[in-house]
């Protein structure tokens, strides 16, 4: 297995409903107007893997942004991720900050380890005892990298993926009225 860079075909999955465990796919897109009359980027799910289309990875990224910041889907309910087959374990969920290198490569996510491109080819996993960095595994494929470290036992200081969980705003209540004991008709409506 080769690779993954912005040229690989990937198919884009989400969990629909939240938190199921059911995979929806896309299928493909529409391009629909939202209420400002501007046209936006809709994606187009299928609880059938076979009518999951593949998207190069590039591509698929830029599309899962349109998707949350266009106001297609709630980002804080549904995350897009990235397998090298519809019913694939997910290789990426696209959600990298670090700009891609000379060759194209970002860093990556899979089976819950972050992967990095190593120079001059290759990836590696850094691994980590607390603040002390121990070493790194290197190997061709992201999958074999990863597979190294598991069949090593040193799973427990790779350097793991975590996904941001959405912050929760916590609403404070609104202050109370006293009213004496009695309510004047004019008191309800005030605000």
């Amino acid at each position: 297995m080769s690779s993954i860079n912005g040229q690989t075909n990937v198919y884009l999955w989400t969990y629909h409903p939240p938190n199921s465990g059911q995979r929806v796919w896309l299928a493909g897109t529409d391009t629909v107007q939202n209420r400002l009359g501007e046209k936006i980027l809709k994606p187009v799910l299928d609880n059938d893997p076979h009518a999951a289309q593949s998207f190069r990875y590039d591509i698929a990224i830029i599309a899962k942004r349109r998707f949350e910041s266009e106001g297609c889907i709630d980002p804080f309910l549904y995350s897009f991720h990235c397998s090298l087959t519809a019913t694939g374990e997910e290789v990426a969920s696209g959600n990298t900050t670090s700009a891609p290198g000379k060759d194209n490569r970002v860093v990556m996510h899979y089976k819950g380890v972050q992967v990095r491109p190593f120079i001059p080819r290759g990836w590696c996993v850094h691994l980590y005892d607390g603040p002390r960095q121990l070493e790194s595994v290197k190997g061709d494929t992201i999958e074999e990298v990863v597979d190294k470290v598991i069949e090593r036992g040193q799973l427990k200081f790779a350097e793991k993926f975590e996904q941001q969980q959405p912050e929760t705003q916590v609403v404070p209540p609104a202050p109370k009225k006293s009213f004496n004991g009695r309510i004047r008709p004019g008191s309800m409506y005030e605000s």
